[in-house]
């Protein structure tokens, strides 16, 4: 920092003069901006290239007076706007699509770096599948614990089987607490 305050004009007043000087200086100058504005000058000027990641991560919002009855509707369009990438559809549109004059070649490029899609079936399909499969399997320990359960009071109180899992299953489903009352075996 001490080095760029004794540097003339490092410190520019406006992302527009940023810009102009990255143009200006090709290579020999870097200008730190918020990551939206860099999309957008990326997509207008194809003598700019972003560097790296985001530095920090903030979303845009609407204000509105507090208590307004708007909140709700609002945040929840927006909500399934990006859902349904509707947003990002806008984005494209306004940002990229309008702008064909000013478009670099690197098409290419733009389709890797890609956009957010819509959350599909085909692309968290993968996520159910495991939560499924984990609900079955789960489903099977539990009737295997439960039998092996009922099995053991049968033989410890010289029942029947299915009383003593009908009995256990009263009292998992029953849910009036957190021990079941345990039989003494009669002599």
């Amino acid at each position: 920092m001490v080095e760029m305050d004794k540097t003339e004009k490092v410190f520019l007043t406006s992302n527009k003069a940023g810009v102009e000087k990255v143009v200006k200086d090709a290579g020999r100058y870097a200008f730190f901006m918020e990551s939206t504005a860099i999309e957008y000058n990326t997509e207008r000027n194809c003598k700019l290239h972003q560097v790296g990641g985001l530095l920090d991560s903030k979303g845009y919002a609407i204000g509105v007076k507090k208590g307004s009855n708007y909140t709700q509707l609002l945040s929840s369009g927006i909500l399934k706007f990006q859902e349904k990438g509707i947003l990002d559809e806008l984005k494209r549109k306004w940002w990229k699509d309008e702008r064909k004059e000013n478009a670099c070649d690197d098409e290419e490029e733009e389709e890797s770096e890609g956009s957010v899609k819509p959350l599909t079936l085909a692309n968290v399909g993968g996520v159910f599948i495991v939560l499924i499969v984990g609900c079955i399997v789960s489903m099977f320990i539990s009737c295997y614990e439960l039998i092996g359960s009922a099995m053991d009071l049968a033989d410890d109180n010289n029942t029947s089987f299915c009383s003593e899992l009908a009995g256990e299953i009263k009292f998992a489903c029953s849910c009036k607490g957190t021990t079941k009352p345990v039989r003494k075996k009669e002599d």
